[in-house]
């Protein structure tokens, strides 16, 4: 069985250039093609230029990886918490 299971913590729904509200989250899931403008990560969890070197994150794409905030240049997508 193939099932994508993410946290009872709670979700933040980004839809516009606002920051994310900082907490500890886990996933990105693309609702709407993104383009991601800058992401804080967890001390030891830099993923120095892999996300925000991405042109556009497609719609269905689910991204992994420790991080506190997101800021989008466009689009929508879904942060999840631990």
């Amino acid at each position: 069985m193939n099932d994508l299971i993410f946290s009872q913590s709670g979700q933040v729904v980004i839809t516009d250039t606002t920051a994310a509200p900082t907490a500890n989250y886990y996933a990105v899931q693309v609702l709407a093609d993104a383009v991601i403008a800058s992401i804080v990560y967890d001390p030891g969890y830099d993923i120095t230029g892999s996300w925000t070197s991405l042109t556009v994150v497609n719609a269905g794409t689910v991204l992994a990886g420790r991080f506190k905030t997101l800021t989008l240049t466009s689009g929508q997508v879904i942060l999840h918490k631990e």
